[in-house]
């Protein structure tokens, strides 16, 4: 063990080690050796000696080893000082940069301010020249107005010619012996539905019609419903023919020749005078039947499921080709296709999709015949073009109306230039039009005194429309789109007969009166239409 020790005692805690050995072992001898107490006091002295230069010698190596960290210190802010020094060359050169770009910047707005001044003087001398010339323009404006006036003045004879051309073809029409035009009565027993076509003219579009009927009414397998043209004294005689032609080939079909041409408003109440169908519906000659939408209407009439049904229209233009687009507000919204929708009454289905927007389009309406035919279609003429929505509400007042998502005709819409120079020399011309005076004749004074008439024959009041949109055009209010049409019609200088503004005003009082008092707000937006 001692030489052990002794090989340990190169290092200061092995020294302690082994006078601490050797203290123990003087203790051991002390007990039987009483003379070795002596060493062991200086061997003790010598282990305090030696602990303590143990502890200095450790605080010499933490000083050593502060000495190394504070060298590695020293190095690092020589390192950081470098770096500083670099990044302060590199600041002075950004400096001298910005201080390049400054000057150049200066020197560049400098020469802006330049050119703009030159850019004045021309601006100044463009205006010297703009007023020399400036009588020129006024003088070509004087004669675009004075060509503007032969522009109208030249529509006007165009008219004018139309009507004298009609009137000269009426008039070799007389002169030469007409086709047959005997009345065929339709041949069907009973019939839940009669399809009532005012006709006029439109051979081709009528052929096209009444083809689509033949092939729904096949398709259908269906004796119960009966087919009524009534043609309105036609000019074009193919017309009249055409139609009594398909109504001896079809048992089903029914001609009638009305001597005097009527208007296309009473015939559309004329064309049903010899149906007799349990439902009528009026069918404009021009439109097609939609293949998937008749029987399905043709099952709601058998079932009986309202007094008034509304169906959903498709479009087409006038060679029959189908239109994207549709108009919206004629129908409720939100429902899916052949969803039904039942309302308590034609107003309240009139606060959904408005008067003439939503009942107006008659291709698209199928009601019980004999309500509808009681009502006296006299005081709704030669207002709207749309008796038979008076007609409705008066008849139906408290009646519901079912609607259904599923479209009944392909409507063949017109541009306004076909539907003008079909009608130039009728009664319809200033309605086919268009334009705000067509509005100001139709839609103001005129639409407040049919709905008038109708409360004075009926339960309804003026204030119940007072929620009633209008959707013909563009949304609005239907009072407030009634008053705009007025406003129009004063504009154009239109005169409308006194019996028309007395009962417009009287609806309009009543009406405005109301919706002061419910806080509804009246439509202020300029009239850009």
């Amino acid at each position: 063990m001692i030489p052990t020790l002794f090989r340990s005692a190169r290092t200061p805690t092995g020294v302690l080690l082994l006078l601490a050995a050797v203290a123990a072992v003087l203790a051991v001898s002390g007990s039987v050796y009483p003379e070795a107490l002596g060493g062991t006091a200086v061997v003790l002295a010598l282990v305090a000696i030696l602990q303590r230069f143990s502890r200095l010698q450790d605080a010499v190596g933490q000083i050593s080893e502060l000495r190394a960290r504070s060298s590695l210190q020293d190095q690092a802010i020589a390192t950081l000082s470098d770096e500083a020094a670099v990044a302060a060359e590199a600041f002075e050169a950004l400096a001298l940069d910005l201080d390049r770009d400054l000057t150049e910047v200066s020197e560049r707005i400098e020469a802006l301010g330049l050119d703009l001044g030159r850019t004045r003087e021309s601006l100044d001398s463009a205006l010297s020249e703009i007023d020399s010339v400036s009588p020129r323009f006024a003088a070509q404006d004087a004669e675009l107005r004075q060509l503007r006036t032969k522009i109208d003045g030249s529509t006007d004879f165009a008219r004018h010619a139309a009507r004298q051309l009609r009137s000269i073809v009426d008039d070799l029409e007389s002169r030469v012996p007409n086709s047959d035009r005997t009345e065929v009565a339709a041949e069907v027993d009973d019939p839940v539905l009669s399809i009532a076509i005012p006709s006029f003219n439109r051979p081709d579009d009528l052929r096209q019609c009444l083809e689509s009927i033949v092939a729904a009414v096949e398709r259908a397998d269906t004796h119960r419903v009966e087919v009524w043209i009534t043609d309105d004294c036609s000019v074009i005689d193919a017309a009249p023919r055409l139609a009594r032609e398909f109504a001896l080939a079809h048992s089903y079909m029914g001609f009638r020749w009305l001597p005097e041409n009527v208007g296309l408003e009473a015939n559309l109440i004329e064309c049903a005078r010899r149906c007799r169908g349990e439902y009528l519906w009026v069918l404009g000659c021009d439109d097609l039947v939609a293949p998937e939408g008749f029987p399905r209407m043709l099952e709601d009439v058998e079932a009986g499921l309202s007094d008034v049904l509304v169906y959903d229209k498709e479009r087409i233009d006038s060679s029959g080709v189908e239109l994207q687009n549709r108009v919206a507000g004629s129908r409720p919204e939100g429902l899916q296709q052949d969803e039904q929708l039942r309302v308590g009454s034609p107003l309240e289905y009139a606060e959904l999709t408005g008067v003439l927007s939503g009942l107006g389009f008659i291709s698209t309406v199928v009601v019980r015949r004999a309500p509808f035919l009681d009502v006296d279609p006299g005081p709704y003429m030669n207002l709207t073009l749309f008796p038979q929505v008076a007609i409705v509400f008066e008849a139906f007042t408290e009646s519901d109306v079912v609607y259904r998502n599923s479209p009944l005709v392909m409507h063949r819409t017109r541009t306004p230039q076909e539907k003008l120079g079909e009608a130039v020399g009728r009664r319809e011309e200033g309605f086919m039009a268009g334009g705000q005076s067509r509005d100001g004749r139709y839609h103001g004074a005129a639409l407040a005194a049919m709905l008038q008439r109708v409360c004075d024959r009926s339960t309804l009041e003026p204030e119940d429309f007072v929620h009633v949109p209008e959707r013909l055009l563009r949304e609005s209010s239907l009072l407030d789109w009634i008053r705009k049409n007025m406003a129009r019609a004063a504009k154009a200088g239109l005169v409308l007969d006194p019996s028309v503004t007395v009962d417009a005003e009287r609806f309009l009082s009543v009406a405005e009166a109301a919706r002061a008092r419910s806080g509804q707000i009246v439509d202020q937006a300029p009239d850009n239409s």
